[in-house]
């Protein structure tokens, strides 16, 4: 029975590495080409997402070097996802909206993590 088991298990074995991925929260600034980014951009596929943090969210204007550095990164198979805080659920609605519409018109994110949920 632990034989069979064994032969059960390690049949999958493929299958569960080529499903398996990375996220890295890429709080660091780009200073395109930038050389954390391109570690990062390297380890596609199994880095398939990457949260990018301006400012604690979008910031105030859209970033020419996270501009550039996006379309690198996105060009190596790794998806881009944008931060946003909501303080523990209490951060106004509407400055949540905002940070989520500025990643999207600034940067073309992949989508948006929510942090500090409650």
């Amino acid at each position: 029975m632990l034989l069979a088991c064994g032969l059960v298990a390690s049949s999958f074995a493929p299958v569960l590495a080529a499903t398996q991925s990375i996220a890295i929260p890429a709080y660091f600034y780009p200073v395109f080409p930038d050389p954390l980014w391109g570690q990062m951009e390297a380890g596609s596929p199994t880095v398939s997402f990457a949260v990018m943090n301006p400012a604690n969210g979008a910031g105030g204007a859209p970033d020419a070097n996270y501009v550039s550095q996006i379309a690198a990164t996105r060009a190596a198979g790794v998806k881009i996802l944008g931060y946003v805080y909501s303080s523990y659920a209490v951060r106004d609605p509407a400055l949540l909206k905002a940070d989520i519409d500025n990643y999207y018109a600034w940067y073309d994110v992949d989508g948006i993590f929510i942090d500090e949920a409650d």
